[in-house]
C-alpha cells in the first residue's frame, strides 16, 4: 500500500495526530479545522496593519507577498479539509493500480524516494526561513510583520512572540500540505512512465494471443491515470489556481524588496523568495513532466514490434494512439496550465513588473 511507504506514512502520522484526517469527534473536528484557519488569519491582520502602516514602497510590497502567501495558504488548508474523500479515492486507485500491476511496484519506490529528497530540500528552506523570521527580528529590532505602536520593549517582545508561535504551527502545515501535494504529481509522473515502458515491452508477446489482453489492461491503465489525474485536481485545484495567480506579485515583490532594500531583515527576505519560488517552481516541473510522459505515449505504442499482429489487433492499436493522442495536462480550474512554460511567463511578467516599479521609485 502506498501509505506504508515513506514520506507518505509520516505525512499521515501528521495528518492524523492533528486531527486532519480521521476526527474522533465533531468537536476535534471543529477545533482541527479552525485553529490553523484562526491561527493564520492572525497573521493575516497583523499584515494587513503593517501593510497600512508601511513607511515606504519596500514594506508596503513586502507586506503584499506575505499576504497573498498567507492567502494561498488559507484555501490549500480548506481544500484538504473538505476534499478529503476525494483525496482517498485517489489513494484507493493508486492501491488498485498496484494490485492489478505487479511490476508498477518499482515506479512507486523510485517516486517515494525522488518525495523523500524533495521533502528534505523544502524541509531545509523553510527551517531557514523560520529561523531568519524569528531571530532576525530581535537583532535588527523590527518585526517580520511590522506593526508601529507605543515603543515600549515589553510589547515589543509580546508581539514577536505571538508571530513566532503562530508561525511555528502555520510553517509545519504548509510543508506537510503543500509538500504532500507535490508528492502526489510526482507519484503521477512516475505511474505515466511505467505505463509508457509497458506500452514499449508489448512487443515481446504481440505474436501470442495475450497481446489483446495486454492492450485491453493498457486501456483501463490509461483511464486510471486520468482518473489520478482528475482526483488530484479537484482536490488541489483551489490552492494551485490562487498560487499560480498571484505568483507573479509574490515574486516580483520579494525580489523588488531583496534589491532595493538596503537596511531590514534581508536573509529572512531571501528564505522567503527561495520558499515562494518552490512553492511554484516545484508544481509546475512536476506538470511539465506529466505532460511529457503522456506525449510519448502515443508513439511509444507505435514503436512496439505489431507488423507481424493479426488485423484486429492492429485495429485496436490504432483505436488506443489516438486515444493516446491528447496529451494529459494539469489545468487548475480548466484555466491555468501548470507547466514550465508557464512559470517562465510568471518570471518574464514579474521582470517586467520590476523593471515598471524600479523605474517609478527612481
Amino acid at each position: 500500500m502506498l501509505l506504508n511507504r515513506e514520506p507518505y506514512k509520516t505525512a499521515f502520522k501528521v495528518f492524523t495526530f492533528l486531527g486532519f484526517w480521521d476526527e474522533i469527534s465533531i468537536v476535534q473536528r471543529r477545533w482541527t479545522f479552525k485553529l490553523p484557519i484562526f491561527l493564520i488569519f492572525v497573521l493575516v491582520l497583523m499584515d494587513l496593519v503593517s501593510f497600512f502602516q508601511a513607511y515606504d514602497l519596500n514594506d508596503a510590497l513586502m507586506a503584499l507577498a506575505i499576504f497573498f502567501m498567507l492567502l494561498v495558504i488559507i484555501f490549500s488548508i480548506l481544500d484538504f479539509f473538505y476534499k478529503k474523500e476525494q483525496l482517498k479515492k485517489f489513494l484507493v486507485l493508486v492501491d488498485e493500480i498496484e494490485s492489478e500491476n505487479s511490476d508498477v511496484s518499482v515506479y512507486i519506490d523510485k517516486a517515494c524516494k525522488l518525495n523523500t529528497l524533495i521533502y528534505l530540500v523544502v524541509f531545509v528552506v523553510l527551517t531557514f526561513t523560520f529561523l531568519t523570521a524569528a531571530i532576525v527580528p530581535l537583532f535588527i529590532h523590527k518585526l517580520t510583520f511590522p506593526i508601529y505602536i507605543h515603543e515600549s520593549a515589553i510589547i515589543f517582545y509580546s508581539l514577536w512572540f505571538i508571530q513566532t508561535l503562530i508561525s511555528v504551527y502555520s510553517t509545519f502545515i504548509v510543508y506537510i500540505l503543500f509538500e504532500f501535494r507535490n508528492s502526489l504529481l510526482v507519484l503521477i509522473a512516475h505511474i505515466l512512465t511505467y505505463y509508457r515502458h509497458k506500452l514499449c515491452n508489448l512487443s515481446s508477446i504481440v505474436a501470442d494471443q495475450k497481446a489483446k489482453m495486454e492492450l485491453q489492461k493498457s486501456v483501463k491503465l490509461h483511464l486510471q491515470i486520468k482518473e489520478l489525474i482528475r482526483l488530484f485536481m479537484d482536490v488541489f485545484s483551489a490552492g494551485l489556481y490562487l498560487l499560480l495567480t498571484l505568483s507573479t506579485i509574490i515574486i516580483v515583490s520579494v525580489i523588488y524588496v531583496v534589491i532595493n532594500s538596503p537596511h531590514g531583515n534581508q536573509s529572512f527576505v531571501l528564505c522567503l523568495a527561495a520558499t515562494a519560488f518552490c512553492h511554484i517552481f516545484i508544481p509546475c516541473i512536476h506538470g511539465s513532466n506529466i505532460e511529457s510522459e503522456s506525449e510519448k505515449l502515443s508513439y511509444s505504442l507505435f514503436s512496439s514490434d505489431w507488423t507481424n499482429s493479426d488485423i484486429k489487433y492492429q485495429k485496436m492499436m490504432i483505436i488506443v494512439m489516438e486515444n493516446l493522442k491528447q496529451s494529459l495536462r494539469l489545468r487548475a480550474f480548466g484555466l491555468s496550465e501548470i507547466n514550465l512554460e508557464f512559470f517562465v511567463q510568471t518570471l518574464n511578467t514579474a521582470y517586467s513588473m520590476y523593471a515598471v516599479l524600479n523605474s517609478i521609485s527612481n
